[in-house]
């Protein structure tokens, strides 16, 4: 059986870090603030309507995709001091959504 071929080329080890904190640091920032409130906006034009009694089941699904995503952000223990908060508020949105499927009304009343 032949020998394996040889790499052919010379090991040169990857460069390291000195200083591993202050990288990870540069590479981690928040949102700007625009932006934020851009990504926002649906969920609370959605939750005032909810809070009104006008909410729309569109609406409904905007609510239940943003608790989602909070809970999806817990699972990477990103603001795991509001997992309650958000199964609460997971529970009340199920709760009032199985009303309006009751009820068959297309508007969300809490």
């Amino acid at each position: 059986m032949p020998r394996s071929k040889s790499r052919g080329k010379k090991y040169s080890p990857k460069p390291v870090s000195a200083n591993a904190m202050e990288w990870a640091m540069a590479g981690s920032h928040l949102l700007p603030t625009v932006k934020r409130d851009e990504l926002f906006e649906p969920v609370a034009v959605a939750f005032d309507a909810l809070r009104a009694g006008t909410a729309s089941m569109e609406q409904w699904y905007t609510i239940d995709n943003g608790l989602r995503l909070s809970e999806a952000l817990i699972g990477l223990n990103i603001g795991n001091n509001l997992a309650e908060a958000v199964r609460a508020g997971r529970h009340a949105l199920n709760e009032v959504g199985g009303r309006m499927r009751a009820s068959g009304s297309s508007t969300c009343r809490a």
